[in-house]
């Protein structure tokens, strides 16, 4: 909450160890709970958080806290696929937590089905059985009114969208959460996705080509925008490289094509490229591919772009994200 984020990591590492000593098994739940959501991130990768969900969902069974079994469920499924984990994995766990979770949890299970929207588009799988996620009546239903699953669910939607290419105005969506995700979702994951997504899309519109780019006023205020998530990202990056420098550099590499700094942005894709595939961020370094090679067809540079691309499009595939990778031949006829 204070932005310490170095300390918060330490002394989280602290109640663990202490745990041993003093900690019941109740205790143990909750505390591997709020370490895998919070601090975790900040000192390691991001799968490396799925021990604290599994471990913690055992101490909450045998504890019978439900609630909190119900809370591991939902971030294990979660990090799997936040954390890059191949979605055969993440669809595995998908369908096992989400079982439980319908039967223990009504606002956690449905929590859960609107987080993996983007996957089950990415992954190009159909509702199955008694998981079939109506979407229009989620957003007439009561329980998506509250704040949190609202601002949850918009930026989902804005996740899913940014990977569909999809071509209506997603400024509106992308302001509703970058104005809300730091009041109801701070501190986790979420909160941090939300800063990197919102700034794609408003750098995205006031670039070259944009709804925004000859509106020097909306231009001024989304890039301002921007610049605050790419704060936000390089501090957390300074904190745990593995999980967000990428991010942040991605954001440095569009920011630069908007302002015409050629190579700046030359350098940032390659850097944004190289973190995620250090850090073994698949889905991310997919992504950089494709926006470099959109700046290359900008560039009127097609050879290059066809190496970003048919890069992008073998990473999609690498990861099991076959939905994206039709989608990608459909896109673009270089493939």
């Amino acid at each position: 909450m204070t932005g310490d984020y170095q300390s918060a990591w330490r002394f989280g590492n602290m109640a663990l160890k202490l745990l041993d000593r003093y900690g019941s098994v109740l205790t143990r739940a909750r505390c591997f709970f709020m370490f895998g959501i919070g601090p975790s991130k900040y000192g390691q990768h991001l799968t490396e958080s799925l021990y604290y969900f599994r471990k913690g969902f055992e101490y909450a069974v045998e504890a019978g806290d439900i609630a909190f079994a119900s809370y591991m469920s939902n971030h294990l499924t979660l990090n799997s696929f936040y954390g890059n984990e191949h979605l055969s994995v993440v669809r595995r766990v998908y369908l096992e937590k989400a079982a439980f979770l319908k039967k223990s949890n009504t606002f956690i299970f449905e929590y859960l089905q609107s987080s993996m929207m983007t996957f089950k588009y990415l992954a190009g799988i159909e509702d199955e059985g008694p998981f079939i996620f109506d979407q229009e009546a989620f957003e007439r239903s009561e329980i998506s009114q509250g704040s949190l699953l609202k601002t949850l669910h918009a930026s989902n939607l804005l996740q899913r969208a940014i990977y569909r290419h999809d071509a209506t105005d997603l400024i509106p969506l992308a302001e509703t959460v970058y104005e809300t995700m730091p009041l109801h979702l701070n501190g986790t994951i979420h909160e941090c996705l939300g800063w990197f997504y919102s700034a794609l899309v408003f750098l995205s519109e006031c670039g070259k080509g944009g709804r925004h780019e000859h509106d020097s006023e909306k231009r001024s205020e989304l890039l301002r925008k921007a610049d605050k998530s790419i704060e936000k990202l390089t501090t957390w990056a300074s904190c745990c490289e593995a999980n967000f420098e990428h991010k942040a550099l991605i954001l440095k590499a569009e920011r630069a094509r908007v302002l015409g700094h050629f190579e700046t942005a030359v350098k940032m894709y390659s850097a944004a490229i190289a973190s995620a595939h250090r850090h073994d961020y698949i889905c991310y370094e997919a992504l950089a591919n494709e926006l470099a090679a959109k700046f290359w067809m900008a560039s009127n540079l097609a050879i290059y772009a066809h190496q970003h691309l048919t890069n992008a499009h073998y990473l999609y595939h690498r990861m099991g994200a076959y939905q994206k990778v039709r989608q990608m031949q459909s896109d673009y006829s270089e493939l």
